[in-house]
């Protein structure tokens, strides 16, 4: 059935989103970083396996987060089109602009395996930058606020419980004020609070009906007669 392949999709790609954005923020080596690029390609080293597994999970998340918030806007197109297509939108945008900048960085754990050349390696990360940074921007810029648009159309649509609009905004607030003021503090609390509202919209999408999975080609009788999109949600 291909609305239930839909379904299951986007909520299994929430699920793994989840987990390993969770797996990046809690090993990530960033809280120890220091001001300079020796210095940060040290702290990488000190972090040893933990932070290469950081960097892959880091890249590997995007693909699976896009996924999953397009299962969640496919579900609020009805109530909230705008809100709904235009967070989609930017959300993917973000992931696309992330997984460029998190697979430069998976160069990173090679360039740590020989500590004789750190001075070398981040003299050509810092090479590279003009590059790389605006990726990592429009990353950052597309999924706040791809994040923030789609939770407030899930708190306008009242799809789902109230509280996990509130989490996404508790993890936007952790994750770009608090890491600013506590990084090793903030890391845990904002990886606990995206782990748990994406979890929470994987169960909401796999508990919302087939039907609005369903679309026009799965059933052509519908386009024969002329009747509504069974997969519509009309405005509550």
């Amino acid at each position: 059935n291909p609305a239930t392949y839909r379904r299951g999709a986007a909520a299994v790609c929430l699920v793994l989103a989840g987990v390993l954005s969770a797996t990046f923020i809690v090993l990530a080596a960033a809280p120890g970083w220091g001001s300079d690029g020796v210095a940060r390609l040290q702290a990488v080293v000190d972090a040893g396996g933990t932070a290469t597994v950081s960097f892959l999970a880091f890249a590997a998340y995007q693909l699976p987060l896009m996924i999953g918030l397009l299962g969640v806007a496919h579900l609020l197109r009805g109530r909230t089109p705008l809100l709904a297509n235009l967070g989609a939108t930017l959300a993917g945008v973000g992931a696309i602009g992330y997984a460029v900048y998190g697979g430069s960085q998976l160069v990173i754990p090679a360039m740590v395996a020989d500590q004789s050349n750190l001075e070398l390696f981040a003299q050509l990360r810092t090479d590279a930058e003009p590059l790389t940074e605006p990726f990592a921007a429009l990353g950052m810029v597309g999924s706040v606020l791809g994040l923030l648009l789609l939770s407030i159309a899930l708190w306008r649509a009242k799809l789902g419980p109230r509280w996990i609009p509130v989490t996404l905004w508790g993890f936007l607030a952790v994750e770009f004020a608090g890491t600013a003021l506590s990084p090793a503090a903030s890391g845990p609390v904002s990886a606990v609070l995206l782990l748990v509202a994406l979890l929470s919209l994987a169960v909401l999408i796999q508990r919302s009906p087939v039907s609005a999975w369903t679309s026009a080609v799965d059933m052509p009788s519908l386009v024969e007669h002329g009747d509504e999109h069974p997969g519509a949600v009309t405005a509550g």
